[in-house]
C-alpha cells in the first residue's frame, strides 16, 4: 500500500511543470500557470491506515505545516478561481519584459489532483501487482 501512496504522489507531482520558464519571461514560473513549482515539494503519501475488514487507507495531499499559500495555489489550480487586486488598483504582470495591468484576471482550473486520482485508480491493481512481485515473484 505504501507503493500506491508514492505512485499517488508521483502523478500529481508529475502534473506540476518544473520551477522555471523562458516562454512567459517570468522566473519561476510555468507557462500558462500562476503558482511556482515549489508547490510540488509540498505534495506527500501519508502512513497506510486499517480501517478494519480488509480495506486500507493512504492519504496524499498538502503536507501538514505547508504554507497557507500553497493551500490557496493548490485550491486555484485544481478549481480554478478570478484573483483580484487586494491592496492595489489593478493586478501588475511582467511578462518578456512588457508591464500589463489588470483589474483581474481568471486562472483556468487545471484538475492537477483530480486527474492524478482519476489515473491511479485504474493504474493501482497494475502497482500492487508490480509491487507484489517484486517482493513475492521470486518465491512463486
Amino acid at each position: 500500500m505504501p507503493a500506491v501512496g508514492r505512485s499517488v504522489r508521483d502523478l500529481m507531482r508529475a502534473r506540476i511543470p518544473p520551477d522555471t520558464s523562458n516562454t512567459t519571461g517570468m522566473p519561476y514560473v510555468f507557462p500558462g500557470y500562476a503558482a511556482t513549482g515549489r508547490m510540488k515539494n509540498t505534495i506527500v503519501a501519508g502512513p497506510v491506515e486499517e480501517r478494519g475488514d480488509g480495506v486500507y487507507a493512504v492519504r496524499v495531499g498538502l503536507m501538514r505545516g505547508a504554507r497557507k499559500i500553497d493551500y490557496i495555489k493548490a485550491h486555484v489550480h485544481e478549481r480554478g478561481a478570478h484573483i483580484y487586486p487586494v491592496r492595489a488598483k489593478s493586478l501588475r504582470f511582467v511578462i518578456n519584459g512588457e508591464v500589463i495591468f489588470a483589474q483581474h484576471v481568471w486562472i483556468r482550473p487545471k484538475r492537477w489532483a483530480s486527474s492524478a486520482w482519476d489515473e491511479a485508480i485504474v493504474r493501482t491493481p497494475e502497482i500492487l501487482r508490480q509491487r507484489f512481485m517484486e517482493m513475492y515473484g521470486k518465491y512463486r
